[in-house]
Order: C-alpha cells, then structure tokens, then sequence
C-alpha cells in the first residue's frame, strides 16, 4: 500500500476496538498485530499505541461473526447482571434508611437560651455584660494585656 493510500484509510486505536466494533482482547489477539505502531498520545514516556486499519477491522468482524456475536452477548449479560445488582443494593439501602430512627437526641437549645448562656459565660469570666456595646472593644484589650503579660 502506498502511502498516500495509507494516510487516507481509516485507522483506530485499540480502545475504538472495543468501544465501536465490540471486540475483547481476545478478539483483538486473534485479529493480530497492528497495522501500525505511533507514538503514545497521552503518555509521552508510555509505550507506542498501535493502529488498526477499519477495512482490516471489518472484513475480520465478518469473517469471525459466530464469536464477535457471542461476545457482545455475554457483555451485554454482565451488564444487565451489574444494573440488577445496583438496583437490589440500592433497594437495601433504601429500606434500611428508612426504616432507621433518626429522632434529635439532644436538640439544640433555642437561640434565646444560647444567648443567656453567653452572657453568663462573659459575666463570669470576665465581669461583663455581653449586650454591653463596648464588650467586644474590652474583651479584645483585656485579652491583649494578658498576652503581654503571659510569660514567653
């Protein structure tokens, strides 16, 4: 083949073998070797990815027909056995979800609470009252002092 005729003819990756044409790599041994070696397209340092011209592809799809049949039957086998199993985990999962109480325990208390928690807490330890407008300014001085004051 010349090659000019060569750049014109179709050529595939393996990956398009098995995606378009359905083959599996047993498939693929029995078709052979490339038809043509080139560097990796998507690992510089990986190994050279082969070539399959299409015309060689589908004169073998037509003569080994029987097998590549019997494979894109098995696949699709698999394939429906997977999607049932995700189906049945899924219902499981489901069910258990459901049927699991997921009451609060311990509820938050309501933010009113919270706040005379607070101000407690700042009355306490700090002899302040939080809804003071100065609090926050005499909080940060005080923390600052102590800063100075703590030994390094």
């Amino acid at each position: 083949m010349s090659t000019s005729a060569e750049q014109r003819a179709e050529m595939v990756y393996k990956s398009t073998l098995k995606s378009r044409f359905g083959l599996t790599d047993k498939l693929i041994l029995l078709l052979g070797d490339p038809d043509k070696l080139v560097k990796n397209p998507n690992y510089k340092s990986g190994p050279p990815a082969g070539l399959y011209l299409v015309e060689r592809v589908e004169s073998f799809i037509r003569d080994h027909l029987v097998e590549v049949d019997e494979a894109k039957a098995k696949r699709e086998g698999r394939k429906a056995a997977a999607q049932k199993a995700v189906a049945t985990k899924t219902r499981e999962i489901v069910a258990f979800a459901s049927s699991v109480d997921l009451g609060v325990v311990n509820p938050l208390p309501s933010l009113e609470k919270l706040r005379e928690i607070a101000r407690t807490h700042a009355f306490e330890c700090y002899g302040a009252d939080a809804r003071e407008p100065g609090y926050i300014r005499t909080m940060i001085c005080r923390e600052a002092r102590l800063l100075e004051l703590w030994p390094a």
